[in-house]
């Protein structure tokens, strides 16, 4: 590795071990040498620790009234507001008719990587539930290469490492994934069969703050079928809105 990267064999055993910094031509050569896509090589990046000395803030993340004006005009299309380690901060009723009713769960187990691994009913929401899965869990490991002192995180960890040995596994897997857009296919007790497409659009007043929006393609079945979930949503929602 150290011949293809063209250093030395004793500066990438300390680079390896931590107790060398990499410069970003070296960084940019390695992730060559390694063929690392995008998000592998923002990953490494991150692990370099080339932001160490920032400061993180981890004080308590607030939706502005604007976006949670936003959520409620949303009226058939499923929203919600991710915010570190994928914590969920806010939703709008189409979100809790397609997913779950958030309201119920606890504020500190609303995390959707945590929901797509121990809720019954979200899990039972994706035919390719493992690739979903893993695609998650991938997310969440960029998280952690962004603030690996993040207590809250590492609390996350280590309770879905204990309860599902698919995570443990996976986890240790290290695999990484920096997605903005996406399709997923979901078998809804109601509406039925959907594939939806995913955007993630980033908040300018908090960048640890995602709205993720599943929109359908108009003329499709998947579009017709969010329309009957919006009618069931509107006569059984309790919670139009909610969030912290």
């Amino acid at each position: 590795m150290a011949l293809l990267a063209s250093i030395s064999t004793d500066y990438y055993t300390r680079l390896e071990q931590g107790r060398r910094q990499a410069s970003e031509q070296v960084l940019d050569t390695l992730a060559r040498v390694l063929r690392l896509d995008d998000g592998e090589r923002a990953y490494m990046s991150e692990l370099s620790g080339r932001d160490a000395a920032r400061p993180r803030r981890r004080t308590p993340q607030q939706v502005r009234p604007q976006l949670q004006r936003l959520l409620a005009d949303l009226s058939t299309t499923p929203a919600v507001v991710l915010g570190r380690r994928t914590d969920i901060l806010a939703w709008n009723s189409m979100a809790a008719a397609l997913f779950t009713d958030f309201a119920r769960i606890p504020e500190r187990k609303r995390n959707f990587v945590r929901l797509v691994f121990c809720e019954p009913a979200v899990r039972a929401l994706y035919p390719d539930w493992e690739w979903v899965a893993q695609t998650t869990l991938a997310q969440l490991r960029r998280e952690a290469a962004r603030d690996p002192k993040d207590p809250r995180l590492a609390e996350l960890v280590g309770k879905l490492s204990l309860q599902d040995p698919d995570f443990r596994r996976w986890w240790g897997a290290h695999r990484v994934a920096a997605q903005g857009s996406g399709t997923k296919a979901l078998n809804h007790p109601v509406a039925g069969p959907l594939t939806l497409d995913w955007s993630f659009l980033t908040s300018t007043d908090d960048p640890d703050q995602q709205l993720i929006t599943l929109t359908a393609e108009p003329g499709t079945p998947s579009h017709d079928r969010l329309r009957i979930l919006a009618s069931w949503a509107a006569r059984t929602a309790g919670h139009p809105v909610s969030g912290r």
